[in-house]
């Protein structure tokens, strides 16, 4: 947004969440005292439909169809004239051919950091939350919670000037969005082991890091101008072993304690690291939706040696989110 009406509308608080809503193809909640004007809809198109966001990084077109039927619907019921601009979005998407589940390039944006507004993450997700054979094609909560969390102005401090590696990183979420907060990490790794999940991956990084030059395509590796280096990589953790050769100072991850039997390699590889660093140290945030599986995790960690804090986050989650910080003794 470049106008500051543009920027006075988008920091309105209730209809701040209207957008957010639409960027993540939410059912929309519109408040009983809210009345849809003329001016209203013209300025909520062009913060959601017609806005910059949204003509680079569309959002599904199913949804958008909704979105547009919804405002319609609700001003309607209000009284209220309705905005030319919706009817015409609606008329538009449905002369377009609906795409092929493989080619459809539909976006998810986020809005993760509470001091700059305007910073966004834009991610190709898939509509489903499993899809291809993974679960790693679309963001989850614990991704938010693990980017809000390194939104904190002390995060500075653990990542600028280091090399980070994110275990399972799926659709980029964290990653992307501590690239653009931080610009003094010196280098940032990406990982995953599901060929589709490092194919989309590698896009969302590149969409997002419009600038930067690419220095291999594939697997892709990334520069800034600052010197930032990102890469994606394939790494299974149930193949992971000394040799590799892998270097970190800040190990960060995203809801990977799910499965029991996946435990003991994902423990192994985090002793590698972290006891391979001078000072090494992992952030790892977890949904809990398993009790007894978090707390094996926790155990087997340190059976391994390792010495784990762990707190819980604060955030609307209905389900616990934890932080788990592991270093060596």
């Amino acid at each position: 947004f470049t106008s500051t009406r543009d920027k006075d509308f988008r920091d309105n608080m209730v209809d701040k969440n209207i957008i957010e809503c639409f960027f993540r193809w939410r059912a929309v909640q519109f408040p009983p005292v809210l009345v849809p004007s003329m001016e209203w809809q013209n300025w909520l198109y062009l913060a959601t439909i017609g806005s910059d966001i949204a003509t680079q990084y569309p959002v599904e077109r199913g949804y958008c169809l909704r979105f547009c039927k919804n405002i319609i619907q609700f001003c309607q019921d209000c009284g209220e004239e309705v905005s030319e601009l919706f009817y015409e979005k609606m008329g538009e998407l449905h002369l377009q051919p609906p795409p092929s589940a493989d080619s459809a390039d539909y976006y998810k944006t986020y809005f993760l950091s509470s001091s700059d507004p305007h910073l966004t993450v834009s991610l190709r997700e898939a509509k489903a939350v499993i899809s291809g054979g993974t679960t790693g094609l679309s963001s989850w909560t614990a991704g938010e919670y693990l980017a809000c969390w390194l939104d904190g102005e002390d995060r500075a401090r653990l990542v600028e000037g280091k090399r980070v590696v994110e275990l399972g990183a799926g659709s980029g979420i964290s990653g992307i969005f501590a690239l653009k907060r931080w610009r003094g990490i010196l280098e940032y790794s990406f990982t995953d082991c599901h060929g589709k999940v490092l194919h989309n991956l590698g896009h969302n990084v590149e969409r997002n890091c419009a600038g930067w030059s690419v220095v291999r395509e594939e697997p892709l590796e990334m520069v800034s101008e600052e010197g930032t280096v990102a890469r994606v990589m394939d790494l299974n953790w149930e193949e992971f072993h000394e040799e590799v050769k892998l270097e970190a100072d800040v190990i960060l991850g995203a809801d990977l304690v799910f499965d029991p039997c996946l435990l003991p390699s994902l423990v192994k590889t985090l002793a590698i690291l972290i006891k391979r660093g001078r000072d090494c140290e992992a952030f790892l945030v977890c949904c809990v939706r398993n009790e007894e599986t978090w707390q094996l995790f926790i155990e087997q960690l340190g059976q391994a040696g390792l010495v784990v804090n762990t707190s819980l986050l604060e955030g609307d989650s209905t389900t616990p989110v934890c932080m788990a910080h592991v270093c060596k003794l």
